[in-house]
């Protein structure tokens, strides 16, 4: 269901209260830099790169793609590689804030210009082999780049054509009762459309989240809307890892909706679902993909 102007309104008015405060700077990952395998290609755009793990020879004559919004190329590149997943990572980076994303994607059909950029991107990459077109497409983001999922997912005909969103510890609103802490619903319709996707199947969407609390709903906040929506519970763990820092607090999984809750409030709590992107996020994307169960109707 398409938004009416006045809940538009509502829902630019609660953006702009909080999307300058969702700053999520990329932090410096020196530690994490490694080199590409000899056979990749990395293609070189204005906002970040393209990036085929195993060379043109990889594909075939459709592709799948995870478009990354937010995170520094020497984070995401090497643990998508180090994932295995059979696809093409296209990475994005627009600066800090939400806003700057969401503004990106806010005219309607940005993703299908989006899409045929990338297509003609791997085409002149690999001019030797056939056509290739785009076949699946998941969005992924980091802290503030969750705002061009908001954009996309906003639009029937555009989330129709994403089969997977996962959102490292990014996904804000407003808030509409400060005193009882309630959650913007309109700001919400979104994602709850397509987490009822996942429940049932059709779609991934999954999202982890740490204990980070804010003056706009917090990612904890959103995310237990969406669950409480669904009339999905929790599940407690004490569970360490991926790596030294992350602690898995609580679970929830309903068809191929999942959530992970870590603890932690600080800035370096925030970055780890950065650094652990490759771990928490792509082993569902991995599963569903290769899972030849998944294919979406612009796949099939």
């Amino acid at each position: 269901m398409q938004f009416g102007f006045r809940a538009f309104v509502r829902v630019f008015a609660a953006t702009i209260a909080f999307a300058t405060l969702t700053i999520g700077i990329v932090p410096s990952v020196q530690a994490q830099e490694v080199e590409l395998p000899a056979d990749a290609v990395r293609i070189r755009h204005r906002h970040g790169s393209i990036v085929i793990p195993r060379g043109c020879e990889q594909l075939g004559r459709q592709f799948d793609t995870v478009v990354h919004l937010h995170g520094a190329p020497e984070a995401i590149e090497p643990q998508f590689v180090a994932s295995g997943l059979d696809a093409v990572l296209v990475l994005i980076n627009l600066g800090a804030g939400s806003g700057r994303y969401e503004n990106k994607y806010a005219k309607p059909g940005s993703l299908n210009v989006l899409i045929e950029r990338v297509e003609r991107a791997v085409n002149r990459a690999c001019p030797t082999l056939r056509l290739q077109t785009l076949r699946r497409i998941a969005l992924s983001s980091w802290s503030a780049g969750y705002g061009a999922a908001f954009r996309i997912l906003s639009r029937p005909a555009e989330a129709d054509r994403v089969d997977a969103v996962l959102l490292a510890d990014g996904l804000h609103a407003g808030i509409i009762d400060k005193r009882r802490r309630k959650v913007d619903p309109l700001h919400m319709r979104p994602y709850l459309q397509f987490a009822g996707r996942a429940v049932a199947g059709e779609r991934l969407f999954a999202i982890t989240h740490a204990e980070i609390r804010t003056t706009y709903a917090s990612v904890a906040e959103t995310t237990d809307y969406l669950l409480d929506a669904l009339s999905i519970g929790r599940t407690g763990t004490q569970q360490r890892g991926p790596g030294k820092h992350l602690l898995q607090i609580s679970s929830a999984r309903a068809g191929a909706f999942v959530v992970k809750g870590y603890a932690g409030r600080a800035e370096n709590d925030h970055n780890q679902h950065l650094f652990h992107w490759g771990q928490t996020l792509l082993p569902l994307l991995k599963t569903r993909w290769q899972g030849s169960s998944a294919v979406c109707e612009y796949a099939k």
